[in-house]
């Protein structure tokens, strides 16, 4: 949409009134600042229900609330594969402690803004990931908050190990996350 002025959809007009995103699927949002993708610029990759406060490129935080003069909608970039039917399965998470209840796979390279876009936010309780991958795990959405890194099976998150032994209480705690091979 190069120019949210000429966007109505029962408002006067989109221009400067962009609160919150919803996204769907793999795709992204770029936010511009001015008409026709120019000026100041942010990339947007999951849901957000307050865009006030941003995490940049750079990890900055920006206020684009109601800053918005044009959008681009695309494909998540590094991500061309929306239903992961091209991803390797790395792992899955389980909402009950001993690898039960219900599941959610793991893919490699997977990075979660929002647990509560996939109805998982505060709901994992034991995870098991293949050898050779480890799982950022952050109590906030957008990656903030407390943290623990981890890798291979955790059935009972209440006693979660981080990678120096320490045991830590991370079940029902998690609301964003980020999958990488060990080593990077």
């Amino acid at each position: 949409m190069p120019d949210l002025n000429s966007y109505t959809f029962g408002i006067e007009s989109w221009n400067d009134q962009v609160t919150s995103i919803s996204i769907s699927g793999t795709y992204q949002v770029t936010l511009y600042e001015n008409s026709f993708f120019r000026g100041r610029s942010v990339r947007i990759d999951s849901s957000t229900a307050n865009i006030s406060q941003i995490l940049d490129d750079q990890r900055r935080y920006q206020n684009w609330n109601d800053r918005a003069s044009s959008l681009k909608i695309e494909p998540r970039r590094g991500r061309s594969d929306p239903d992961h039917s091209n991803s390797k399965q790395v792992g899955t998470l389980f909402s009950d402690s001993s690898l039960r209840g219900q599941s959610l796979t793991l893919y490699e390279g997977q990075h979660v803004r929002s647990m509560s876009d996939l109805d998982w936010n505060d709901k994992a309780s034991s995870i098991n990931l293949n050898p050779g991958y480890k799982i950022e795990m952050y109590a906030d959405e957008d990656f903030r908050g407390a943290s623990i890194l981890i890798s291979g099976k955790q059935t009972n998150l209440n006693n979660a190990r981080n990678e120096q032994g320490r045991s830590e209480q991370w079940n029902d705690r998690m609301s964003s996350f980020k999958i990488s091979k060990v080593g990077q």
